[in-house]
């Protein structure tokens, strides 16, 4: 479908439509979902089972807390997917903020993104892809190569698809979401495929043994490590501009691709609880493979591994389509220089902001300052998202009559639970990591300069983008 059809038909049925900017709306339903799913289920979800479990001390703690870490992200994705609805603009949560509490604070976040914590989590993803990718590969080869140029290959092969145009990206970003699925699916399936399926454990005692207070400080602890692992619900509303229908199918896209990952998390976790001994379980480097390894043998590893470099490179696509264009959106509102808004003519792609922030990643990965530069801003960013969900409280007090394709169910408590949960988690970080929490602010507040510089420029929103070369 044309992309002229494709906005008479959404016109036709009375969607609101917003100046896409020239870029190309072709995402469907499956992949915009793949796009939620793959977005989200990155590394941490094959590593971090173990450390819960050992936190919780208890198989039914252990799911009651990625139950809760779930239930606490679903209020932050039906909050974006009420948003994304009502404003399907590219550059998502730039937008809602800048609607909701004006140009400075849109600006911080798109400076956060850019040089901070969306380029850093692009540097750490593409390590963690190296790390397995080089486990693939026999040794004496594999120790020749250097990971950070395993890492960079990863930014740059991924990049260079969102180049080539938002319809390939987005078939990839499918393919690499159903194979990552489908590795969760076997690991789900393999205790009762093994006949090694105990619920006996769950009668078993507490170790240690826990009081109500305990049990709330294993449940704080637990959601610190967890919550994280549900994030990417809003990749999908960063592209909004790019889907067919907006309207409908964000809201649906982040319903089904945000359920597809709770089912897939609790059924994985309970996966591990059945098909390990809790006591191994509990203490494993590498839980997942020893899953696998237990069932088909030493190969087991491998394809584990395999696994994950699919679902890094998966979370790096999520990543290219969503980051970009938030430097895209800043630079369609003048707040960035206009060539950064720049569209190939052939393949309407945003190739400049996709190859300056590959740029900023790599030279993170170069320096081995990513890790660092992500911990410093895990603070801001965290403090970004809680203001992007508590924008759904200001623009319904701010916009009543804006229309709303989407409302999220049990308002104003669903943003209200991960707007306290968050202040609370916000204060913990400020209290125990001051530092860190300091130096990222610095970090976002370098931008302060490049915000006095471009805010009296007085490019209007919505440029035509006809700035584009050949590559």
């Amino acid at each position: 479908m044309s992309d002229s059809k494709a906005d008479a038909d959404a016109v036709s049925e009375g969607e609101y439509l917003p100046d896409n900017h020239g870029l190309k709306r072709t995402l469907n339903l499956p992949q915009s979902t793949a796009i939620v799913t793959g977005g989200i289920i990155g590394v941490s979800i094959f590593l971090v089972p173990a450390a819960v479990a050992d936190i919780a001390g208890h198989p039914i703690l252990a799911l009651s807390i990625w139950l809760i870490a779930g239930v606490l992200s679903a209020c932050a994705a039906l909050s974006f997917a009420e948003l994304g609805a009502a404003i399907p603009e590219t550059g998502g949560t730039i937008v809602h903020l800048e609607r909701a509490y004006g140009r400075v604070v849109s600006f911080f976040y798109g400076w956060m993104v850019l040089c901070g914590y969306g380029a850093a989590a692009l540097a750490v993803v593409a390590i963690m892809a190296s790390g397995y990718g080089l486990r693939l590969l026999p040794p004496d080869i594999a120790e020749k190569i250097d990971p950070k140029f395993m890492a960079m290959f990863f930014i740059a092969l991924t990049a260079s698809v969102n180049i080539l145009g938002i319809g390939r990206s987005a078939r990839l970003q499918f393919v690499l979401t159903i194979g990552k699925c489908l590795l969760i699916v076997i690991l789900i399936t393999l205790p009762f495929v093994m006949g090694s399926v105990d619920f006996s454990v769950f009668s078993r005692p507490a170790e240690p043994a826990l009081d109500m207070s305990g049990i709330a400080s294993a449940i704080s602890n637990g959601l610190i490590i967890t919550i994280f692992s549900y994030s990417g619900s809003h990749f999908v509303t960063q592209v909004a501009g790019e889907v067919k229908h907006p309207a409908k199918d964000i809201p649906r896209a982040i319903l089904l691709g945000f359920g597809a990952v709770l089912a897939l998390y609790l059924l994985l976790n309970l996966a591990f609880i059945i098909g390990i001994p809790f006591d191994v379980f509990r203490q494993s480097d590498a839980v997942a493979a020893d899953l696998m390894e237990a069932a088909v043998g030493p190969i087991g590893a491998y394809v584990v591994a395999g696994g994950i470099v699919l679902s890094t490179l998966a979370v790096l696509n999520a990543q290219f389509l969503g980051y970009p264009r938030v430097a895209f959106a800043l630079a369609s509102e003048g707040l960035l220089p206009s060539w950064m808004a720049a569209l190939h003519k052939t393949t309407r792609a945003p190739w400049v902001a996709v190859f300056v922030v590959a740029l900023i990643s790599m030279a993170y990965i170069s320096t081995g300052s990513y890790s660092t530069i992500l911990t410093s801003v895990g603070f801001v960013a965290h403090l970004f998202t809680t203001l992007a969900v508590a924008a759904l409280l200001v623009l319904r007090y701010k916009e009543p009559n804006l229309k709303r394709p989407y409302k999220v169910s049990l308002y104003p408590w669903t943003p209200l639970v991960f707007v306290i949960f968050s202040i609370v988690y916000l204060i913990s970080l400020l209290i125990n990591k001051p530092m860190e929490s300091l130096i990222g602010i610095a970090i976002v507040a370098s931008g302060f300069p490049v915000y006095l510089w471009r805010r009296g420029k007085g490019e209007p929103a919505g440029l035509p983008h006809e700035v584009a070369t050949d590559l």
